[in-house]
């Protein structure tokens, strides 16, 4: 976790040279200013995972939209859809949608954007998000239809979450596709690109032909994205009044500003968690882990509400979640079974009866730096119980190398869930795969009968046998939901529940 200090010297030096101007409250100006980690290089989830880039991509629009008010898929730029046989989606497109170019959206923008995503030339991350959809096919000037390999219930979930429709007259046109996402950035959303620029920030002004779901009207006219790097610096320009609102802050950064009656903590639920995997499997040599009763007992050792509220931002919203998912608020979360209650004199004798009762050595890694304080907690709890526990925090590059050759033992990282439960259970219970940790061919069949299963009901029956045994089979602990808590100026209103990566769409904030 980061630690608050003095602001850096650097930080406050380029703050006195701004102009009196910037510095003042903006809402006068209908101007939202939002610092980032890093510059924004291209406006679209295609390209980058930079967090920042999920506020900036509600400039798109999906033909449904999972909708974070209500957990459920609604249309958006559909107006109806329907599944004439199985393996088969058929859309009635919206007739007045009109792209920032001044285009009027058709089934040509969704036949065109289906072809590039399906042509093998096309090379972008997380491609399987659309790899059950075959080809699209105009039916009429606002009617399409997909056809599916086979057929699959996390499709209109995969098309709102990972399908962003673009301008086909333009997009199909450039020799280097990447350009529409860095130069033109055009879609049909309640804000259109104004400015995109490394040193000078990301520009979203409000798009006055919207037309689409009331709950994603712009309220602020503009809201200008700011390369901000530094953690010190943000928190800096906070208090001096030239950015609005800052987030990703550390629990004892967001101490020290609660503290200001000039602003407001904000938490939205957000989709992420933190968690501790245990390699079942043995992959790294710690036979003692192929042990369901060491893994309960490893477990039992943790005390989660502990770290949640020692080490988590947001600790009043962050929860031990009963599940490797948000019941609350991802399609499929279903579960009857519960993790051991926090018990570290149960753990002692599980330990023992296991054949452990002066425990053993063990390497607790954490990758990225964000969860490197949880790492060092979970071994110091794990210590204390007798498992000869050492912290290693990795960066990305070894971690990686780690996960190929299986040297994770327990590993402490963060996931992002998306509105349904089947992409981390890909992720995670594919069998053989490089993330497989566990070599459980039961959970591996219920993923892939969970895929495929369309009736919502049947699908939460698979799902609850799949996640009932990950706990009984101590696999994977769910340490802590992570909201993401926003300071914000008290003349800033934040509507919180997004589940992008940011923790905020565009359409989330307004003025007091």
């Amino acid at each position: 976790m980061k630690r608050f200090g003095t602001i850096a010297v650097a930080g406050l030096a380029a703050l006195l040279a701004c102009n009196a101007d910037d510095a003042l409250a903006q809402k006068s100006r209908d101007t939202l200013r939002v610092p980032m980690n890093e510059p924004i290089q291209a406006v679209s989830t295609y390209y980058t995972s930079h967090p920042g880039v999920y506020l900036f991509n509600g400039v798109y629009e999906s033909l449904v939209e999972f909708n974070p008010r209500t957990g459920k898929i609604e249309p958006s730029l559909a107006k109806e859809y329907r599944r004439p046989e199985p393996g088969v989606l058929e859309f009635d497109l919206r007739e007045d949608v009109v792209f920032h170019s001044g285009k009027k959206f058709d089934a040509d923008d969704v036949v065109g954007m289906i072809s590039w995503l399906k042509d093998p030339a096309t090379k972008l991350r997380h491609l399987e998000d659309t790899d059950f959809i075959v080809r699209a096919e105009k039916v009429g000037p606002y009617k399409v239809r997909l056809y599916m390999s086979k057929p699959v219930a996390t499709d209109l979930s995969s098309l709102a979450y990972s399908v962003k429709l673009y301008d086909s007259a333009i997009h199909s046109k450039l020799a280097d596709r990447s350009e529409y996402d860095r130069n033109i950035m055009v879609g049909t959303g309640p804000y259109k690109i104004a400015q995109r620029d490394v040193n000078k920030g990301t520009i979203a002004a409000k798009y006055t032909g919207y037309v689409g779901p009331d709950w994603k009207k712009p309220h602020i006219g503009t809201i200008h994205g700011l390369s901000v790097p530094d953690d010190q610096t943000r928190i800096a320009n906070l208090l001096t009044g030239a950015v609005d609102v800052v987030g990703d802050l550390s629990a004892d950064q967001l101490d020290n500003l609660k503290k200001d009656s000039r602003f407001k903590l904000t938490a939205s639920p957000g989709m992420q968690i933190y968690y501790l995997q245990l390699d079942a499997l043995g992959k790294s040599g710690r036979k003692e882990l192929t042990d369901q009763r060491v893994r309960k007992a490893i477990f039992m050792a943790i005390d989660r509400e502990g770290i949640i509220k020692a080490l988590m931002p947001g600790a009043e919203m962050a929860k031990a979640l009963g599940a490797f998912c948000h019941a609350e608020r991802q399609i499929g979360c279903a579960h009857t079974a519960f993790y051991p209650k926090y018990d570290p004199e149960g753990a002692k004798k599980l330990l023992a009866e296991a054949g452990y009762p002066n425990g053993f050595d063990l390497i607790v890694d954490s990758s990225p730096p964000e969860v490197k304080d949880i790492g060092e907690a979970i071994a110091g709890q794990l210590y204390k119980v007798g498992i000869r526990a050492r912290h290693q925090p990795l960066v990305n590059s070894v971690y990686r190398d780690w996960q190929r050759d299986g040297k994770l033992e327990a590993h402490v990282a963060p996931w992002t869930m998306q509105p349904d439960v089947a992409r981390a259970l890909n992720r995670f219970f594919t069998l053989g795969g490089q993330t497989d940790a566990f070599g459980d061919k039961v959970l591996a069949d219920w993923r892939l009968q969970g895929v495929e299963e369309l009736d919502p009901k049947k699908r939460d029956d698979i799902y609850t046998k799949l996640f009932d045994r990950v706990i009984e089979q101590s696999y994977i602990l769910p340490l802590s939901s992570v909201p993401n808590v926003f300071v914000h100026s008290r003349e800033v209103s934040l509507n919180p529940g997004a589940i992008n990566g940011w923790g905020a769409d565009l359409w989330d904030f307004s003025w007091n």
